[in-house]
């Protein structure tokens, strides 16, 4: 904004400076009039620039003193247990973009798109929020990302969905053939509880068996009980590691 202001007091300088020459070969009293107009706005242009910022630092301070005051209201609010939404955005204003009075978007909110939009009426989450930049990343549960412009937010073709973060992330794992690299990115409780529905790549899964054995089995053709035995892969876990390794040296 300085700079800004700066330019507009150059060329007004500038203009002051043509229209000096010019009067130099004519004493037109339009160009006079002209004159005084451009050294009217140069007077009023650079007391801006010279009080800019003190004035700056003011309306900084009356801001920022507003701020603290609306952040201590929500963190009262939300030791009653009186929010909305997740009392993390209170001091994490990048990640979160008010819809309306009643809707507020944070990571992991799952919205339900217009097929306006898109062309499709599906759900999608909210993987991260760029306020600043004006942008939101969303994923759909077959792992298609969009990237959705914050001013759009507002023509009514987007609502926060009924579905949950979880239930969403389960019909992302029930939409998709897992490999055995892939498990590690889940949560172990996640998996078992959908066992039975969950699908498995064509790949090769180290299961232990009841007897504590190892055995390779293929993905696609593993019983129920066959997957819930899967040996669940942990890339840090040394002792596994070694473990594994001799199962295929063997």
């Amino acid at each position: 904004a300085k700079e800004k202001l700066q330019s507009r007091v150059d060329k007004n300088s500038s203009s002051i400076a043509a229209i000096k020459i010019q009067l130099v070969h004519s004493n037109d009293p339009a160009l006079q009039k002209e004159l005084a107009r451009y050294q009217s706005q140069h007077d009023k242009l650079s007391h801006q620039l010279t009080n800019f910022d003190e004035d700056h630092a003011a309306k900084g301070e009356q801001l920022e003193h507003k701020i603290k005051r609306h952040r201590v209201y929500l963190q009262d609010k939300s030791e009653e247990g009186k929010l909305f939404f997740d009392p993390s955005v209170i001091t994490n204003t990048d990640q979160v973009f008010i819809l309306d009075s009643h809707s507020v978007i944070t990571k992991g909110v799952v919205l339900e798109v217009s097929d306006r939009i898109w062309g499709d009426n599906n759900v999608y989450k909210v993987v991260n929020i760029e306020a600043k930049h004006g942008y939101l990343n969303t994923i759909n549960v077959k792992g298609q990302t969009k990237q959705f412009w914050l001013q759009e937010l507002a023509q009514g073709d987007i609502k926060l969905s009924s579905l949950s973060s979880a239930d969403f992330d389960k019909q992302q794992l029930l939409s998709k053939r897992l490999t055995y690299e892939s498990l590690e990115t889940i949560e172990p409780s996640t998996y078992h509880q959908l066992v039975d529905q969950i699908n498995l790549e064509d790949d090769g899964f180290l299961i232990q068996t009841s007897s504590g054995a190892l055995q390779l089995i293929n993905g696609r053709q593993a019983t129920a009980k066959q997957k819930g035995q899967v040996l669940w892969p942990e890339s840090t876990n040394q002792t596994q590691c070694k473990r594994v390794m001799e199962f295929y040296a063997t």
